[in-house]
């Protein structure tokens, strides 16, 4: 891990998120999404916040998506996975603005 300078923890976030396909409406003239009830749906989790100079064991982060809807093959679900460097002063978590990354993990 690239741990920034000054960076005393980290957290890592789990983020899920639906995108529908859209079909072509004739009446309305307009594209709309295929599941709309499913579109747009998403939840983050987060982790604690952990000092970057210790071992740690395994960190689990679960998203799961509100109300556990049944996912069609109308729809698309993204796995985000983040990490996130804080400074900690006092009791307080500052966020690094410079460093920090977001990548898709998965889309299924």
């Amino acid at each position: 891990m690239n741990i920034p300078s000054g960076a005393t923890h980290f957290r890592i976030i789990n983020a899920l998120s639906v995108i529908s396909d859209f079909v072509f409406n004739p009446a309305t003239g307009a594209y709309e999404p295929a599941e709309p009830m499913l579109n747009e749906t998403s939840n983050i989790s987060y982790s604690t916040y952990t000092p970057v100079d210790v071992v740690t064991s395994l960190i689990d982060v679960v998203a799961t998506l509100p109300d556990a809807p049944t996912i069609t093959t109308n729809v698309a679900v993204l796995g985000s996975i983040e990490i996130e460097f804080y400074q900690q002063v006092g009791v307080n978590y500052y966020l690094f603005n410079a460093g920090n990354a977001m990548k898709i993990q998965e889309v299924f």
